[in-house]
């Protein structure tokens, strides 16, 4: 039954095919003898189902030319997709390119800061070694003015007690000359009153008077008088005539000497005379 059905089938399709087959070989005949125009819709833009070439005797040429303008469409597509393709690329270069600039540039901008920051940092360093500097140049100032003023100090102590050292030995060499110069005078005083002294055996011992003598610069006698009495007034008076008579007296030039000798006592002892 089933093969009896397989065999009606295969029969059935055979069937169809040589009726078409037919239909086709009497169109293609036809269609030489009475050329029609194909109508072929290629619109980019067609949905699917309206890109349908109708059928129906077409002209060769037609065929051509639409077959040319789908391959020029379709070239066209290729070399717009090549070139999406290649600006697509080129984008991706591009961007790649600006990515690595931009990391290059980060790079870059991170060296120059650092760079910055250790120039920033070294000219700190400097500043405060130019600080430091300064500091130890101020402090070596104030030390050279403090060993220039010690000096000067120093210079001018020595100059004074040099100076005081010089005035001490003057003064002493002027003490020394005033002294000598009082104990040549006085010697010469007593010389000279001794000399005008008459002296007498009639005072016996050791007896002595003093006599208070102010002289003037000229060496004249201002005043004679006894201060402390031999006992013997008789001896006293003769001692004090024995002044009178010697003056006036040589006096110094000199006034210090001169202010040595205005105003002495002389001692006078039975044989002697003593200035004190």
């Amino acid at each position: 039954m089933l093969k009896d059905k397989l065999l009606s089938g295969f029969g059935l399709s055979l069937f169809l095919h040589i009726i078409i087959i037919t239909i086709a070989l009497v169109t293609v005949g036809y269609s030489v003898s009475k050329p029609q125009t194909l109508q072929v819709n290629l619109h980019p833009d067609a949905k699917p189902e309206e890109q349908v070439i109708k059928a129906g005797v077409v002209d060769k040429k037609a065929i051509d030319q639409a077959y040319q303008r789908q391959a020029l469409a379709e070239k066209r597509k290729q070399q717009q997709l090549a070139e999406d393709k290649r600006q697509a690329k080129k984008a991706k270069e591009d961007a790649e390119k600006a990515k690595r600039d931009a990391q290059k540039l980060k790079q870059e901008s991170a060296a120059a800061q650092q760079a910055l920051e250790k120039a920033k940092a070294e000219k700190a360093k400097a500043e405060a070694e130019a600080q430091k500097i300064k500091a130890a140049q101020e402090k070596a100032k104030q030390e050279l003015v403090k060993q220039q003023e010690l000096a000067r100090k120093q210079e001018a102590e020595r100059k004074a007690s040099a100076l005081k050292a010089e005035q001490a030995k003057i003064k002493a060499q002027r003490d020394a000359f005033i002294k000598n110069e009082v104990q040549r005078f006085t010697a010469e005083f007593a010389q000279s009153i001794e000399d005008n002294r008459i002296l007498s055996s009639i005072f016996e011992g050791d007896i002595c008077c003093k006599i208070r003598i102010q002289l003037l610069p000229d060496g004249a006698i201002l005043s004679a008088s006894i201060v402390e009495s031999s006992g013997n007034p008789a001896y006293d008076e003769m001692s004090q005539a024995a002044v009178f008579k010697t003056a006036p007296f040589n006096m110094p030039e000199d006034k210090e000497v001169y202010e040595k000798l205005r105003d002495i006592v002389l001692s006078f002892r039975n044989g002697e005379q003593d200035v004190t």
